[in-house]
Order: structure tokens, then C-alpha cells, then sequence
């Protein structure tokens, strides 16, 4: 970490310095004076200048470091909340599968608003089901269980399966037969 004090500390005792040059530079230029004592004072401006250029080099790259460590805390802060989101969504979606399953068979209204209330939710946060029934397999969002018949096509959904924005939270398991 940088000492701010320190650096500035230094830039007092340089701006007294310049102050100081200046005013014997002044006095030289007034009644005549010291070439090698004029030369002297050049080079001390020359270096305080070079030590105030690194000095604020080094401000500016501490800055940088400081604002490169709050983007990395946001990440990793946005990382953890979403690892704790998906934990959740994982562990409720089974539940939610049951739901779906026990609504279709059963028939009942209050049962139904449930599932729908349960379903809405998981849409507004971003959970959507992965549509598997009809559609070619694919290895990335579905899991094969059995195969009826030689093809590659959909032919029973066993268990649903879901995907968070574009990440799978729970694969379909389904079964694989020819497109009837």
C-alpha cells in the first residue's frame, strides 16, 4: 500500500525547495551570480520534477489496483450468490417436478394454482423447462434412460428437466425411440 503521508511530506519539502531555488535564482538573475550554483539549482529542479512525475505514477497505478480489487469482490460476490441461488433451484425442483406430476393426475383446481403460482415464479428468476418430448436428443440438456427403438428422438420425458438462463440446473431423463 502506498504511504500518502510520506509522499506528501516529500512534496512539501519540494515546494520548499522551489520555493527556495527560486527566489536565490531571483536574487542571481537580479545582481549577477554563480553559473555552477544556477547549474546546481537546475539540476534539483530537474530531479524534484522526475520524483513528483513517480509519485503520481505511483497514485495512479495504487488507484487502479484499488478499483481492479472492487470489480474482482463484485464478481466474486455475484458468483456466491448465484452458487447459493442455484443450490436452492436444485433442491426445489425436484419438488416442483412431483408438483407438475401430481397435478396432471390427480385434477385438482387448488392444486393446479399451486403448480402454476410455483411455475410463475421460477419464470420471473429465470428458471424455464427444458422442452425434451418430440425434439432430437441432445447431450447437453437431457440424460437417456432407455431406448425403445434405434433413433435418437424423444419419445417420453420421465423427468422434466430445467435450465437457468442458459446454464442446465437438472438434465431431462428421457427415453429414446423413432419419431411416430
Amino acid at each position: 500500500m502506498v504511504d500518502y503521508s510520506n509522499i506528501y511530506r516529500k512534496c512539501f519539502s519540494m515546494s520548499k525547495k522551489r520555493k527556495k531555488t527560486q527566489d536565490e535564482l531571483a536574487k542571481n538573475e537580479n545582481g549577477g551570480g554563480n553559473d555552477a550554483k544556477n547549474s546546481d539549482l537546475l539540476a534539483d529542479i530537474s530531479d524534484l520534477r522526475d520524483q513528483l512525475m513517480i509519485s503520481q505514477e505511483r497514485e495512479k497505478r495504487s488507484l487502479a489496483d484499488y478499483q481492479n480489487l472492487l470489480r474482482r469482490v463484485d464478481s466474486e460476490r455475484s458468483q456466491i450468490i448465484s452458487l447459493a441461488n442455484k443450490q436452492l433451484l436444485e433442491s426445489l425442483l425436484p419438488v416442483y417436478d412431483n408438483l407438475q406430476t401430481a397435478a396432471s393426475q390427480l385434477n385438482d383446481k387448488g392444486l393446479n394454482i399451486v403448480v402454476d403460482q410455483f411455475k410463475q415464479v421460477l419464470n420471473e428468476i429465470g428458471v424455464k423447462e427444458i422442452e425434451a418430448l418430440g425434439k432430437k436428443f441432445d447431450v447437453e440438456t437431457m440424460e437417456a434412460v432407455d431406448r425403445q427403438e434405434d433413433g435418437d428422438t424423444v419419445v417420453e420425458v420421465m423427468r422434466r428437466g430445467f435450465k437457468l438462463k442458459d446454464k442446465v440446473l437438472m438434465h431431462a431423463k428421457v427415453i429414446l425411440g423413432n419419431k411416430k
